[in-house]
């Protein structure tokens, strides 16, 4: 039969198994020990004080705030423009002349010259150029989606009347600037305990957005918080990007041809109306945490 051992003959077992199952544990205590610590020292580091707008706050608390705060923003403006297509509608009117000389049975015709006597574009129905002349588009009044739809449509602001229009967006070279904001936020005093300054509290909220188109077409909305006296420690950055999607439709009506005769020369006129309709919509291609930006 076998013999029976007890727990006391297997510690005075000489073996050799007992000594590297103990440095297999010590190994595995010191690894969580080293884990714990770094966690520990990373923590405490997150809970050291920060100025912002002269008052003494947590960091942790102020970098949550931050991050809240950007994260919200971006958000709001993903949502916005998935859910926002913008019409920008050109409208041009020339008039076309042709001339021909008769020389007895033959007649010779003359490059058709082409005059704009109008040219007016709108943006989701509201007027923003109107005018013969190359020019800017008056962007007043545009809410940042119909902005960047319009500098996708025109690769930026300006517009010439005399310009043939075509199925294609112009090309975007190096990138083009939709411009820098700041997204404010409203804050109410409580009704009753601790009083805290709203103003302060407000400007710590805000966020800033940096719009730009790239060359692929894309759109970059870098968002940072924004607090006045934020350290770098206590500020967060977020890029979303955008894909557009551009369906152009042009259409051209022609009227009636007027005809007038002068001795052998005879003129034929005519009014040529285009319409050139782009509906831009956008598509979130990713939102990411800011390369190079702030923790």
């Amino acid at each position: 039969m076998r013999e029976k051992r007890s727990i006391f003959d297997n510690k005075r077992a000489q073996r050799g198994v007992s000594m590297p199952l103990a440095l297999l544990l010590f190994l595995i205590c010191a690894l969580l020990a080293s884990v714990v610590l770094s966690a520990s020292s990373a923590a405490s580091g997150r809970h050291n004080p920060v100025t912002v707008n002269g008052e003494t706050h947590n960091q942790l608390a102020v970098s949550d705030q931050a991050y809240y705060s950007v994260a919200s923003a971006a958000g709001i403006f993903q949502e916005e423009y998935s859910n926002t297509p913008v019409t920008i509608v050109c409208e041009q009117d020339k008039r076309v002349t042709t001339t021909s000389t008769i020389n007895g049975s033959s007649t010779t015709t003359g490059t058709p010259t082409e005059e704009t006597t109008g040219f007016v574009v709108r943006v989701d129905g509201q007027k923003v150029f109107d005018g013969m002349s190359a020019g800017d588009l008056s962007t007043s009044g545009l809410s940042l989606v119909e902005l960047s739809a319009v500098k996708l449509a025109f690769a930026g602001t300006s517009v010439n009347p005399s310009k043939a229009w075509t199925d294609d967006l112009p090309v975007i070279e190096n990138f083009v600037n939709v411009g820098d904001f700041d997204v404010a936020c409203s804050v109410n005093a409580p009704s009753s305990g601790t009083s805290i300054d709203t103003a302060k509290a407000a400007a710590a909220l805000a966020v800033k957005v940096q719009g730009k188109l790239l060359d692929d077409g894309r759109l970059q909305l870098r968002f940072d918080s924004n607090g006045p006296g934020q350290t770098n420690a206590a500020s967060y950055s977020l890029t979303l990007y955008l894909d557009a999607d551009a369906d152009i439709d042009v259409q051209t009506e022609e009227g009636a041809t007027e005809v007038t005769t002068t001795g052998t020369t005879r003129t034929e006129t005519k009014t040529v109306k285009t319409l050139r309709t782009v509906t831009v919509t956008w598509a979130t291609s990713e939102l990411v945490k800011t390369a190079g930006g702030s923790a």
